[in-house]
């Protein structure tokens, strides 16, 4: 009897939590529940896991910017199904969007601009921002889609613009996609807060036409940066208002655009492009202005045609006013394959800061093919530098520059055996001192500077010894004065 009545007990337990849980659902809000939408129920379909959105076969923005709405509405979580096939969008915008967009795969699911182009001249005369899908205070993840940019713009804007200060002028079409911080009202009490945001990638083919570099302007048809994340300058606030979460590319294709990644104004925050195969056009990866944050390249093939594959800033390129510098910034590019054939730079490096601190720079394990560059590695004032294993073949002017005040730093066991060079293996600037290079095989070192050179025998550094108070010569590289 005993057992009887606890089976009972139980049974009668069990279909109170059903009553409980029916009840729940009856009053569960309605953008949770399946079916129902205020899109067009032809190509917009709501069902319990989220917005499935289907190509039109025209114009496709009202259909996607009525799924994100209401998305935005739905709160975290959110996930947009692109369908196969392809869809045209004009300008995108979104605000406190945390959702995913995901399609059928990128050899079956493709985002382009309206056919004809985008009307950028009316963007830019309206003082907005020339990027295609843009989000504000926004974490996005796009995955197993292709966007592909043939025609950015309909028609060419008659006037150099620079918006964002990088010191030279391209035309038209900024970013593909863009995750920014909410800007501020003059005179708000926000200015300089922080805002949180993530812009998240994997497996993600995106491709710009090649620019035409004998175009009086930049890439005048397609986009200067793929992806831009990043705290904006803000009108009417003396500082940036950074952002603070994650970036991370993955398992994707970039090809033709002036950069694949720009990330700007990061504030302990995590930036990881990993395992893509990018082309590059213009200056690369950018990374700058990452205050107490972390920018990882791994295991990525990356070729530049133009400056160089990976390029980090201390300074912010997109203050308001007076440039702004970052401390405790960590960048680690590590067992990349980096072609450098016929452009500037493999990598390069810049620190303003007169102080230490800047930038942690590790350059580690990467292949660099410098055909005809100036230089696989670049570093420019930064003291906290390690330069290690990395494998030179090819030809240019120098394996590894360094310039500028550099107080300390490793150059230690870069191979350049297989590396002709014009000048040196390793050359360290005049104003450059307590530098370590040590068996580096195949490079001629060219210390114009106080520096400690060690392994100068046999197998080691192959060593030209010159005179290390300076060497009183001119020669001049790519605007760069390498001698006193």
């Amino acid at each position: 009897m005993h057992a009887k009545t606890l089976g009972r007990r139980g049974l009668g337990a069990l279909l109170a939590i059903l009553a409980m849980i029916t009840t729940l659902l009856v009053v569960l809000p309605a953008t949770a529940s399946a079916g129902e939408t205020e899109c067009n129920p032809d190509y917009v379909r709501k069902d319990m896991i989220g917005w499935h959105v289907y190509p039109a076969g025209g114009d496709d923005t009202e259909n996607i910017q009525c799924a994100i709405d209401e998305a935005v509405a739905y709160g975290a979580g959110a996930r947009i199904f692109l369908a196969e096939g392809t869809f045209y969008t004009d300008w995108i915008r979104a605000v406190d969007f945390y959702g995913k967009f995901r399609g059928a795969g990128y050899d079956h699911t493709t985002i382009q601009p309206l056919e004809g182009g985008l009307d950028c001249v009316a963007a830019i005369e309206a003082g907005d921002a020339v990027t295609w899908w843009g989000f504000r205070s926004s974490r996005v993840m796009f995955q197993d889609l292709a966007m592909d940019i043939p025609l950015a713009c309909a028609e060419p804007y008659d006037e150099f613009i620079d918006p964002e200060g990088f010191g030279f002028a391209f035309q038209d079409f900024f970013a593909m996609v863009a995750v920014t911080d909410s800007r501020r009202a003059e005179g708000s009490d926000a200015c300089g807060e922080l805002d949180h945001g993530a812009l998240r990638l994997r497996k993600v083919n995106a491709t710009a036409p090649f620019p035409d570099f004998e175009a009086p302007v930049f890439n005048p048809t397609g986009a200067f940066a793929a992806f831009f994340a990043g705290g904006s300058g803000t009108e009417g606030c003396d500082v940036n208002d950074p952002l603070m979460g994650k970036v991370r590319v993955v398992h994707s294709t970039i090809d033709g655009f002036g950069s694949p990644l720009f990330v700007d104004n990061w504030y302990e925050s995590q930036l990881v492009f990993k395992n893509n195969t990018v082309g590059v056009t213009d200056v690369g990866i950018i990374g700058s202005h990452l205050e107490h944050s972390t920018l990882r390249v791994l295991d990525n093939e990356m070729t530049s045609v133009a400056f160089t594959t990976v390029l980090v800033d201390a300074c912010t390129g997109t203050a308001v006013g007076e440039p702004t510098c970052a401390s405790a910034m960590k960048v680690r590019v590590k067992d990349n394959v980096i072609h450098a054939d016929g452009s500037e730079v493999g990598v390069v490096a810049f620190d303003e800061l007169v102080e230490p601190g800047g930038i942690n720079l590790r350059i580690t394990d990467n292949e660099i093919h410098q055909y005809g560059s100036f230089a696989g590695i670049v570093n420019l004032g930064v003291d906290d530098a390690r330069i290690r294993r990395n494998h030179h073949v090819g030809e240019g002017v120098f394996g590894t520059f360094v310039e500028g005040v550099v107080n300390g730093g490793r150059i230690i066991g870069n191979d350049m055996t297989g590396l002709g060079t014009l000048e040196a293996g390793i050359l360290l600037g005049p104003d450059t001192s307590g530098i370590l290079v040590k068996n580096n095989p195949g490079a001629t070192v060219v210390d114009l500077g106080g520096n400690i050179v060690l392994g100068v025998i046999a197998s080691a550094n192959d060593f030209l010894g010159l005179d290390r108070r300076g060497l009183a010569v001119d020669r001049g590289y790519m605007n760069w004065t390498i001698a006193r």
